[in-house]
């Protein structure tokens, strides 16, 4: 199969996902996703995609996302967003090829 690349855009408390079209399944659907670690961390699936590339692990400052790591899942990728601080509200937005999220 052909290795997935997943390109990921930090901006503050936002971040977007984007895959390559070559990846798409179906059109992309996040999973409603978790907080942990008290709020600092965030995990979801994405389902359209099929994700078989390595873990990619994108890192930023100054901002509430810190790091967004994507890797592969039995159905689709797993996203995994760590936060400076502590967040109770995540919020969607998705895309031909890309699915954005947002925390508060």
């Amino acid at each position: 199969m052909q290795s997935t690349t997943a390109r990921v855009q930090i901006s503050g408390a936002s971040a977007i996902v984007e895959f390559t079209s070559a990846s798409l399944t179906g059109s992309l659907s996040p999973s409603t996703g978790t907080f942990s670690q008290a709020g600092t961390a965030f995990t979801f699936t994405v389902s359209g995609v099929s994700y078989t590339g390595s873990p990619t692990t994108t890192t930023a400052t100054g901002g509430l996302i810190t790091s967004v790591e994507v890797s592969s899942a039995s159905t689709g990728a797993t996203v995994s967003v760590k936060l400076s601080s502590a967040a109770s509200h995540s919020q969607f937005a998705i895309g031909h090829n890309q699915v954005g999220v947002s925390f508060s």
